[in-house]
């Protein structure tokens, strides 16, 4: 088996939460595949809120340090050499800010998947399956309120050269098993 590595430090901006709630995530990347089929990715996420006049919200315009992740991917079956590929990832983060009202809180959760795909039409199309569980907990630092929630998603996605044509599930993360 060849064994490859490379490093990667790559720095992306994310979606914007959509009106009225203004907030510019941003989240700067460390990946680093140690050994074929594992790739380990560390992230620091920064947010800047400029909430004004939202009923339930206090007025905010500030930016922050919002917290840090792992991201650790093994694909276990890569689908150019088996049936179908399938992959695990376990993303474990921790968090400084309530992702909607800018609030300081101390947030701690981890997302696991189980990420299966298939390629239908050779370098064409390709159909993904992800099963993912997504415990959080949280604890607010002004009001010492404290809330903790567990969402089991499915996912079903088709794409083409990496364009979604379909997606069906609730959340809008598409995952490839052969993507590193």
């Amino acid at each position: 088996m060849e064994k490859r590595s490379s490093r990667a430090i790559r720095c992306r901006v994310l979606a914007s939460v959509p009106a009225p709630i203004p907030r510019s995530p941003s989240r700067f990347t460390l990946e680093y595949t140690a050994v074929q089929n594992l790739r380990l990715e560390v992230s620091a996420t920064g947010a800047y809120y400029d909430i004004v006049g939202v009923p339930g919200l206090d007025d905010r315009r500030q930016g922050a340090f919002d917290g840090l992740s792992l991201d650790m991917r093994y694909r276990i079956l890569d689908r150019a050499h088996a049936p179908f590929g399938l992959m695990i990832d376990a993303e474990p983060h921790w968090g400084r800010v309530d992702e909607v009202s800018g609030e300081p809180v101390d947030r701690y959760g981890v997302d696991l998947a189980l990420v299966a795909d298939k390629e239908l039409v050779p370098n064409r199309i390709v159909a993904a399956f992800n099963l993912l569980y997504l415990p959080e907990i949280a604890h607010s630092r002004v009001t010492g309120y404290g809330r903790g929630r567990r969402r089991l998603v499915w996912q079903l996605h088709l794409w083409r050269r990496s364009a979604p044509i379909f997606s069906l599930g609730p959340k809008p993360d598409i995952f490839a098993a052969t993507k590193g």
